[in-house]
């Protein structure tokens, strides 16, 4: 039996409350060197962070990243979303899709209709950029990020490349936070070791119960800081970088890819 993502105004504009509620409790969200938030953001867009992988020039500085999903309009979606994730068209999908992911919770959950897409994108990207508003602190709007993120993703509005965008909706918006490189990685340690933790808050996230998937990003925020530590100077490489969380995430025996791809796999 599959559980359709009904996305109603009342339960989205929930989730974001309770992520500025619960946003007291994260580790406090310190801006690093642009340029290495920069260079960063590659890698989270291939949703790969294997010290193999190819390490691209990103497309975009700091200020075109922070000017890119702002708007609460389904126009400007569209357009940012090309805008980043390499051009040509992109419209909703036209026909029902389901979410690639063989874990037994996560799998029973169904998008909304192709003919609901667009009224969903409404509601949510209206109660984001609201929610958006009443945010305090960088903690605040990273915690916005990742409730952004998981609502867009499951709605899954493209019929191919929804998750590089909706990863790219979290990246710049951590830009507007902080730039915080940590904060950036977060999302992809988030998926790291034990995903079946990930998939068990993923299923009470579209419950309307978000509180165990921000604890959840609250301890990938404090590894993603503890790992990262002092590497994060200008002069230290990506590819160092790369290497540290490859590394530790292949000692936890875990994939930072979203649908629990491996790690060498995500490089190819």
């Amino acid at each position: 039996m599959r559980i359709p993502f009904a996305v109603r105004e009342h339960l989205v504009r929930r989730v974001l409350r309770d992520a500025l509620r619960l946003a007291g409790r994260a580790s406090p969200v310190r801006a690093s060197d642009p340029r290495v938030f920069v260079a960063l953001v590659p890698l989270l867009y291939h949703g790969a962070l294997d010290s193999d992988a190819p390490v691209l020039e990103p497309r975009h500085g700091l200020a075109q990243l922070c000017g890119l999903f702002r708007g609460p309009g389904t126009a400007g979606f569209l357009r940012d979303a090309a805008a980043y994730a390499g051009g040509g068209r992109w419209a909703w999908r036209r026909g029902q899709v389901l979410l690639a992911t063989g874990h037994p919770l996560t799998a029973r959950f169904t998008p909304p209709q192709a003919a609901d897409v667009p009224a969903a994108m409404r509601i949510a990207l209206a109660a984001i950029s609201d929610a958006t508003t009443r945010a305090a602190s960088p903690e605040a709007l990273a915690c916005l990020a990742l409730v952004a993120y998981q609502v867009l993703l499951t709605i899954h509005p493209f019929e191919d490349g929804n998750g590089r965008t909706m990863r790219g909706v979290y990246a710049c918006r951590v830009a507007r936070a902080g730039p915080s490189a940590p904060a950036l990685l977060a999302l992809a340690l988030l998926f790291g070791g034990d995903a079946a933790r990930y998939h068990e808050a993923a299923w009470a996230f579209r419950a309307g119960e978000p509180d165990l998937l921000l604890h959840r990003y609250f301890e990938a925020l404090e590894h993603a800081e503890g790992l990262l530590g002092d590497a994060l100077g200008p002069s230290v490489p990506v590819g160092r970088i790369s290497g540290l969380l490859h590394a530790d995430l292949r000692k936890g025996g875990g994939s930072c890819v979203p649908g629990g791809r491996t790690l060498a796999a995500a490089g190819k």
